[in-house]
């Protein structure tokens, strides 16, 4: 009887050997917003868009093969899941920009309860050049990124920005908007 017992205990030991175990649980994603030295940011701020269409239902792949299409139009597609194993996606202002013209929210998945937008918010104001979010392990929805200023061009990043352990990011805002590139603003009598 020992011998048996001392058998199936073995055999579930080495069968638990290939088992993945939980990481982190969840943690902070950190961005570190810079500009060049001698430069400042007015007013900078961020924004969130959900960007896997809601027709997919959990479908990593052919979701995949959407954002490849939709924000890497000149590259090879990429692979189910790239925005969680990539550690950003960079996309271009006219890419992002031309997606975001017609945006509408509602087509697009965010979480069953949505509770890691109603945590970390849509958008909001950067303070101290510091944007931080929840995350949790497994949360892995594909979610666009805007990073900007009054006086900077948007950033744009793809990737799973409420997912994985804490990480930290360095985001540089490069492209200064000079005076006279801003619109004017028409301030109220007084």
């Amino acid at each position: 009887m020992k011998t048996i017992f001392l058998a199936i205990l073995c055999a579930l030991s080495l069968s638990v050997v290939n088992v993945n175990a939980q990481v982190c649980g969840g943690g902070h994603r950190t961005y570190h917003i810079f500009v060049r030295d001698g430069m400042n940011t007015i007013n900078p701020r961020y924004e969130l868009f959900a960007v896997m269409p809601t027709g997919l239902k959990d479908d990593f792949e052919t979701t995949a093969k959407y954002l490849s299409k939709t924000f890497f139009p000149n590259q090879d597609e990429r692979s189910s899941r790239f925005w969680s194993r990539e550690p950003l996606s960079i996309i271009t202002g006219e890419v992002a920009e031309k997606f975001l013209k017609g945006y509408d929210g509602s087509k697009y998945k965010k979480d069953p309860d949505e509770r890691w937008f109603r945590e970390n918010k849509y958008s909001g104001e950067i303070k101290f050049a510091s944007l931080i979010f929840n995350t949790s392990e497994l949360y892995d929805r594909p979610i666009l990124l805007k990073i900007f200023a009054d006086n900077y061009k948007p950033v744009y990043l793809l990737g799973a920005h409420f997912g994985g352990c804490s990480k930290q990011f360095d985001v540089l805002l490069d492209d200064y908007i000079f005076e006279s590139e801003r619109p004017i603003k028409s301030h109220p009598k007084r």
